[in-house]
């Protein structure tokens, strides 16, 4: 197994992120079956400033990192250093995107989030999804 650049910048993020979605609309459209790591990406409703406020222990699952940016974090595991980003330049409400598994972005955000006495999940309604899904381009669902 090679070496790999860890993300430092939100510029790289996006750059990784364009690369996934190209290569899994690409495999989709050829054989009709999406290729992982898929984004996922959950909204945090925060009432502290930044993720490094919190204790950063979750039995060794998961560390938050810095990067050079001053509102962008690095979710690393064991396994997995590029695994997960939180974006909190949004002074309530954060993004976690995240290029795990759903069982480990979901036990990230079960460990870090529900735990935490300052944090919460935001959430929407099956209309508020319906009318987003509206404006996506052609070709891509959000699944209800």
């Amino acid at each position: 197994m090679g070496s790999y650049k860890i993300i430092e910048e939100r510029e790289e993020f996006l750059d990784l992120v364009d690369f996934v979605l190209e290569k899994n609309h690409e495999k989709y459209s050829q054989y009709g079956k999406w290729e992982r790591p898929h984004l996922k990406t959950y909204l945090i409703e925060s009432n502290i400033e930044s993720p490094l406020d919190i204790e950063n222990k979750m039995e060794d699952d998961f560390t938050i990192k810095k990067t050079q940016a001053e509102d962008f974090f690095r979710v690393v595991t064991e396994d997995f250093k590029n695994g997960g980003f939180i974006d909190s330049s949004k002074d309530r409400i954060w993004k976690f995107h995240s290029l795990l598994k759903s069982s480990d972005s979901d036990t990230f955000m079960t460990k870090w989030v529900d735990k935490r006495k300052h944090l919460d999940r935001c959430w929407h309604t099956n209309h508020q999804l319906k009318n987003i899904e509206e404006k996506l381009p052609r070709g891509l669902q959000i699944i209800l």
